[in-house]
C-alpha cells in the first residue's frame, strides 16, 4: 500500500502460496519503502492501462485533456505511452470521463491531475489511483491537447486560471529507455 513501480506485487494462483506471497511482499514493502502493509485486489490477465488528466483551477474552469494509454509494460513498468489512447472506444472514453470527472467534483479538486484505470479484455475498466501531480508522461498529453501543463500547474498554483491551449491534434507517443 505504500509502494510503487511495480514493485511488492505478486500474483498468487493457488491458495496454498498466499501467506508465502504476503509474507515475501511485506518484506520488500517493508526494506523499500518503509511500510509492510499490503492488500489484494483481483488479477487481470492482460490489461490495459489507461489515464485521463484533468487541470481544474479555483474558478471552477476544469478541463479534461483526454484519455491516454500505456501500451507496452516490462515488469509493471511503462515503456510507451501514446495519446490518444488507439484501443478506446467512445464510449470507454466517456465513462473514463464521467467516473473521472465525478471523482474530481467530488472532492472538490485544483491542481494537475491524473486519474488511472485498467481495462479488462472485457471491457470493464477498474480505478486504480489518483496522482495529483505532473507525470513524467506528461509530454505525451501536452502534445496532443496543446496546453503546457507545467505552465497551467504553476498558473493554477498562482490562483490564477487555466492558461487555454489550442485544439486537439494528432498522436502522440513517448518511449522510456531502461538502463537494461
Amino acid at each position: 500500500s505504500g509502494g510503487g513501480g511495480g514493485r511488492g506485487m505478486r500474483v498468487v494462483e493457488r491458495r496454498e502460496d498466499l501467506i508465502k506471497a504476503v509474507e515475501m511482499t511485506r518484506a520488500e514493502a517493508g526494506a523499500a519503502f518503509g511500510n509492510p502493509m499490503v492488500y489484494m485486489e483481483r488479477y487481470l490477465q492482460k490489461p490495459r492501462h489507461v489515464e485521463i488528466q484533468i487541470l481544474a483551477d479555483e474558478h471552477g474552469h476544469p478541463i479534461y485533456l483526454g484519455a491516454r494509454a500505456r501500451s507496452l509494460h516490462r515488469r509493471h513498468q511503462k515503456l510507451i505511452e501514446e495519446a490518444p489512447a488507439p484501443f478506446i472506444t467512445a464510449e470507454t472514453e466517456a465513462l473514463l470521463l464521467a467516473n473521472s470527472k465525478a471523482l474530481f467534483d467530488a472532492v472538490d479538486y485544483v491542481g494537475l491531475g491524473t486519474c488511472e484505470y485498467l481495462l479488462s479484455d472485457e471491457g470493464e475498466l477498474y480505478f486504480l489511483e489518483v496522482n495529483p501531480r505532473l507525470q513524467v508522461e506528461h509530454t505525451v498529453t501536452e502534445e496532443v491537447a496543446g496546453v503546457d501543463l507545467v505552465a497551467a500547474q504553476l498558473a493554477i498554483a498562482a490562483g490564477g486560471e487555466i492558461p487555454r491551449g489550442g485544439e486537439a491534434r494528432g498522436h502522440s507517443i513517448a518511449q522510456r529507455v531502461t538502463s537494461e
